[in-house]
């Protein structure tokens, strides 16, 4: 066969092969780019609403009572308050509850340092339950509730702000609770926020809390 006939065939013939390939790559490329693509967005609505919920749940705590149990009669006292959770132990134990399930279920999607705020408060409520008796009185339990307003505001305001923070520089990412990080970065906020505490100071002095 003459070379210039067979040039004119196969040019023709491996162009279009080529173009072929070339189609099928780009588009193998774009559909996997956009699989890439929905699947963040799907990851980061779910560490969206992890953020959001978790937010929610804290600001439990800025609700606060100014009511206060004398015997079978109650008071209204507006220059001390105490935190709504510390009003009767059923609200106390729903919220446990309620901290106990968020952290089961959006631990996985949150930063490490919102895990570590937490399970810094869950440390701190284990450490109250555990250090008060089981009939301490109405009125013992709101003024410790007192006691423990600057403890509860300070976690509070300092999650808060940090939760803001991450919301407003929303990103798609996931942490693993491990690593040496992890560990100081829990061990900071568990200082800051339970072994540095007016909880912590007043279980040295069980009477504090029995009374």
């Amino acid at each position: 066969m003459n070379f210039s006939i067979l040039k004119g065939i196969l040019i023709p013939v491996v162009t279009t092969f080529m173009g072929i390939v070339g189609t099928h790559l780009f588009y193998k490329s774009k559909l996997e780019k956009e699989r890439k693509a929905g699947a963040k967005k799907i990851l980061g609505e779910k560490i969206m609403n992890s953020f959001l919920k978790t937010r929610n749940f804290e600001r439990q705590l800025r609700k606060f009572e100014s009511v206060f149990f004398e015997g079978e009669k109650t008071v209204v006292d507006p220059n001390r308050v105490y935190p709504s959770i510390f009003y009767s132990l059923d609200n106390l134990n729903n919220f446990m509850n309620s901290l106990e399930d968020i952290i089961a279920s959006e631990e996985a999607f949150l930063d490490m340092k919102s895990v570590a705020f937490l399970l810094a408060m869950q440390d701190y409520l284990t450490i109250f339950y555990t250090s008060s008796s089981a009939e301490v009185t109405r009125e013992r339990f709101h003024e410790i509730g007192v006691n423990l307003y600057p403890d509860i505001v300070k976690w509070q305001k300092d999650f808060d702000l940090h939760l803001v923070k991450k919301i407003n520089k929303y990103d798609a990412k996931l942490y693993s609770l491990k690593g040496r990080k992890w560990e100081k970065l829990l061990e900071n906020i568990r200082y800051k926020y339970v072994e540095d505490s007016i909880l912590t100071a007043m279980t040295e002095n069980e009477s504090l809390l029995n009374k």
